[in-house]
């Protein structure tokens, strides 16, 4: 979904924000995140419509969160010299996941924030 679409900005996460895929032990990287949803990059593809549950760890505190969410597109950003895809995800709506998607976003922004300006 292009950003004009979103229903909510998304927020870019620089450095990456690491993130496990439970169902597949596998890292990911959260690049940028919204209320509706995140985008992230990895060696995995994704099946679209498919559901997930990712374990996060925030920049700021150190509570593990556990999200939900639904894989909504999956492309292939290079083949060299390993498969990365990008894909996007929009969370599922549960008190559990809502929670977490608050905190997170929350954190993330103290961390922006707290952040001295790059020269």
């Amino acid at each position: 979904m292009s950003a004009d679409r979103r229903r909510s900005p998304r927020i870019p996460i620089d450095p990456p924000m690491r993130a496990r895929v439970v169902e597949l032990d596998a890292e990911v990287a959260v690049v940028n995140i919204g209320f509706g949803g995140f985008r992230i990059e990895s060696d995995v593809e994704f099946e679209d419509d498919a559901e997930y549950e990712f374990s996060i760890a925030p920049r700021v505190g150190c509570e593990v969160m556990r999200i939900a969410a639904t894989a909504i597109h999956c492309r292939m950003l290079s083949r060299e010299p390993v498969a990365l895809f990008e894909t996007g995800f929009a969370f599922v709506k549960d008190a559990r996941s809502e929670a977490g998607v608050e905190a997170l976003i929350g954190s993330e922004m103290s961390a922006t924030v707290a952040e001295p300006p790059s020269r």
